[in-house]
């Protein structure tokens, strides 16, 4: 998959499982320069992103060809789990920005811009502002970058940000 320069703006989208603003599910390749403005998307199962839903992985360095998103003015919402402001399970790995977004759902793995990031490459320059994550039950695993983290991060930073649990372990900011 060859993906880039793409501008996505005013989309609604809802379903069940796999649902995103532009892809429910996709493969390796190089993706690249995706901006979003006002993605809602609203799902009633697992795997809900406002770019992607779900990213499939079988490397390390899958992430290392995915680069520069921007998402603003957005809601993502579900009433299960595995849901990020840019993918719900998935990974990239340079220049996120992250602005004026909302990020619920009703079990774990919540994040600002990954819900569960698997196991990739560094991911580095991380913007994140005007973010709400949510959880509607006790779910696990939600912070304002990624709910669930298997790489390093560099270069982050956070501003007004609020993770609301509901009684839910491992919540954090990163």
């Amino acid at each position: 998959t060859n993906i880039s320069n793409i501008k996505l703006e005013n989309i609604k989208c809802t379903g069940s499982s796999y649902v995103a603003g532009f892809i429910g599910r996709t493969y390796p390749g190089t993706i690249k320069n995706i901006t979003a403005n006002n993605i809602q998307i609203s799902s009633t199962g697992t795997y809900s992103g406002g770019v992607f839903g779900y990213m499939y992985a079988y490397t390390r360095s899958y992430g290392a060809n995915i680069t520069d998103f921007t998402i603003t003015n957005s809601k993502i919402t579900s009433s299960r789990g595995y849901v990020g402001g840019i993918v719900g399970y998935g990974a990239f790995k340079d220049n996120a920005k992250i602005e004026n977004i909302l990020v619920q759902g009703g079990s774990s793995y919540l994040g600002g811009a990954i819900g569960h990031q698997f196991n990739s490459t560094t991911s580095s320059n991380i913007k994140i502002k005007d973010l709400t994550v949510k959880c509607t039950s006790s779910g696990s695993y939600l912070g304002g970058v990624t709910g669930y983290n298997y790489n390093p991060l560099n270069n982050v930073y956070i501003y007004g940000i609020n993770i609301q649990s509901n009684g839910g372990t491992y919540t954090g900011t990163i």
